[in-house]
């Protein structure tokens, strides 16, 4: 199956064992913070476009689809492999990029509420290095106190602590993360978007202020390069 290039994300949707498949028109221009015609910044580390139908398909699966917005909080999270049952069934994006590229690679979203954002990467040096863990606490949250999230880059759900370390490894922005060890934990209550569950993760750039979670989450932040 031949797939079509969108801006770095290689895609085809495949929800039926069908040959036929139907792509998704790419978005504009300005979405990907360029004017029209412009060309999009190239990551010297970007290895390739991310082949997600391939990938599911070389895990038994029978397509890829997007469930859900293509541009929205989070819409980073929305793509999913289809079973040949139709059920939609979450993805992988590093083990994609490694069937495709080989070990060393990792997946990055450039924005995490545009779901066609992905590139493969190659892996920072210092995904290998120790990160320093802070047990038993999350990024605080206290808009009276200034601690806003301010430095938030992404929230990723249902990782292991494995992916959610190498994620942050590849990622230059992130300074440190903190991972969901608990069935679930919220942050504050009326937002969908502030409660977590095991193996969710929140990457942020900067300082961080941690807030108790005893029993709920770990932090992680970056080494200090010697």
């Amino acid at each position: 199956m031949r797939a079509t290039m969108f801006f770095g994300l290689a895609l085809s949707l495949g929800c039926t064992r069908s040959a036929s498949t139907q792509s998704l028109p790419p978005p504009p221009a300005a979405a990907r913070g360029g004017a029209p015609g412009a060309a999009a910044a190239r990551d010297p580390a970007e290895v390739g476009d991310l082949d997600l139908e391939g990938f599911c398909r070389s895990i038994s699966h029978v397509g890829v689809t997007l469930e859900g917005a293509q541009r929205g909080p989070q819409a980073m999270n929305n793509w999913r492999c289809v079973t040949a049952s139709g059920d939609r069934v979450s993805l992988d994006m590093n083990a994609a990029c490694r069937h495709q590229y080989g070990a060393g690679t990792a997946a990055r979203a450039l924005d995490p509420d545009d779901a066609y954002s992905w590139r493969c990467l190659r892996a920072a040096a210092s995904t290998g290095a120790r990160w320093q863990r802070h047990p038993d606490v999350a990024a605080y949250w206290n808009v009276s106190e200034g601690a806003s999230w301010g430095g938030l880059l992404r929230i990723e759900r249902g990782l292991t602590l494995e992916q959610a370390t190498e994620r942050a490894a590849a990622d230059p922005e992130v300074t440190y993360f903190f991972f969901t060890t608990g069935e679930q934990m919220v942050l504050e209550q009326g937002r969908p978007d502030r409660i977590f569950h095991h193996g969710d993760t929140a990457f942020f750039r900067g300082s961080h202020w941690w807030g108790s979670a005893p029993g709920l989450a770990d932090g992680y932040s970056r080494p200090a390069a010697p």
